[in-house]
């Protein structure tokens, strides 16, 4: 059996299907065989059948780098501890980019990377680690609304979050699967964004993720041997550059 955290921010939670079914959900069910249905609320007996998949979808809605960075260690503990195989993905950016008129950007194009490199320099001592890149959105997105705040997004800053995450991967030696490269020329995924608000997907947009992660070299090593035993995830990485080190700003952040 094999079982991997997944930790996000409201894509990860399912944001835009009606039933909250998120993109792991959905790749589990593709690995062990299974049909997914929007109709119905995915069983976890389902989930436990094929090859022996099991997910835990960790995403919480505005989540921001670093606010995943407080809880993931802990949650994956409390779920991996005890297994065998195992393995972590991240998979956050959209909640980094979003802007109040309040606040500005949540996240720093910077404290972003920053956070995300923490993350995986981290995880990658304990387990094995695979990185998904936040997907594109339209090109003049909608405000959304929630809790009280007016968010904004921009796809020209999202573009330039994830260049700076690809970079950060490729510094830990992470495989990163770039789906803002992937996607942006996809009139399935658009479609997909047309159909939920232009930011977060419908639940087909959520399918069209699962399906590419599924097919993703990384991905395939972690189904087809155990993620424990994988040479590619996060197993060596290079020296880390002085800058990325934590700054006074986190330091006084308690972090």
């Amino acid at each position: 059996m094999k079982h991997i955290c997944f930790f996000g921010d409201g894509l990860i939670q399912g944001i835009g299907d009606p039933l909250h079914v998120a993109w792991p959900e959905r790749l589990a069910t593709l690995e062990n065989g299974l049909e997914a249905s929007t109709r119905s609320v995915f069983k976890i007996q389902d989930q436990l059948t094929g090859q022996g998949l099991r997910v835990y979808s960790l995403g919480i809605p505005w989540d921001t780098s670093a606010d995943i960075r407080l809880r993931w260690r802990d949650e994956a503990m409390s779920r991996l501890l005890t297994h065998r195989h195992t393995g972590v993905v991240f998979s956050f950016g959209l909640s980094d980019m979003a802007a109040t008129e309040s606040g500005g950007m949540q996240q720093s194009l910077w404290d972003s990377a920053a956070h995300a490199e923490a993350m995986l320099r981290d995880a990658s001592r304990e387990w094995p680690v695979l990185w998904i890149g936040p997907p594109p959105i339209v090109r003049k997105p909608p405000p959304l609304e929630a809790d009280g705040e007016v968010y904004s997004f921009s796809a020209a800053r999202l573009q330039a979050l994830n260049d700076a995450y690809a970079d950060v991967a490729e510094r830990c030696a992470v495989p990163y699967l770039n789906l803002t490269e992937i996607l942006q020329h996809s009139p399935r995924w658009y479609q997909a964004l047309d159909d939920g608000n232009g930011i977060f997907p419908s639940s087909f947009g959520h399918q069209v993720i699962a399906r590419e992660v599924s097919r993703w070299d990384p991905w395939r090593q972690w189904m087809t041997h155990n993620p424990s035993d994988s040479n590619g995830a996060g197993q060596s990485r290079k020296p880390l550059p002085p800058q990325t080190l934590l700054t006074p700003k986190m330091v006084a952040m308690g972090y």
